[in-house]
């Protein structure tokens, strides 16, 4: 197995690992969504959200850890999935944390990967050196 599949491999674990916890905390939620739609093409949207949603959330920031060694958007995605346990469990369902979880996901995931990218930048030197520019 090489390192490439060795990392797409956890990837998909940390997606699915995300994905299971996430799915099975909030079942009031999935099924209140789904009742409210008649039917055919509006069922089916709902679930693609709520999966394909978390698991990208668990896959992506999973992915830059095992290959680039990236720590932030792994630990943002734990601390993310944790509020969302702890506010289920703590919170009435109307003020679900979770319900903003599956609707935002696209703007927490842009997020993740840019503090991704900018831990890598840090990390390799590729940030921008105000002392050096001002020297020149």
């Amino acid at each position: 197995m090489t390192v490439t599949d060795r990392g797409l491999l956890i990837a998909v674990a940390g997606g699915v690992l995300n994905l299971a916890v996430m799915t099975l905390h909030s079942q009031p939620i999935i099924a209140t969504a789904a009742a409210d739609q008649s039917g055919g093409l509006g069922v089916l949207g709902i679930w693609a959200l709520v999966l394909v949603g978390p698991w990208l959330l668990g896959a992506i920031p999973t992915h830059m850890y095992a290959d680039h060694g990236v720590v932030c958007p792994l630990l943002a995605t734990g601390v993310l999935t944790g509020a969302c346990l702890w506010n289920g469990i703590t919170a009435p369902p109307s003020e679900s944390l979770t319900s903003l979880y599956y609707e935002a996901w696209p703007f927490f995931l842009v997020v993740l990967v840019v503090a991704g990218i900018a831990e890598q930048c840090l990390r390799t030197g590729h940030a921008v050196d105000s002392n050096r520019s001002s020297q020149e």
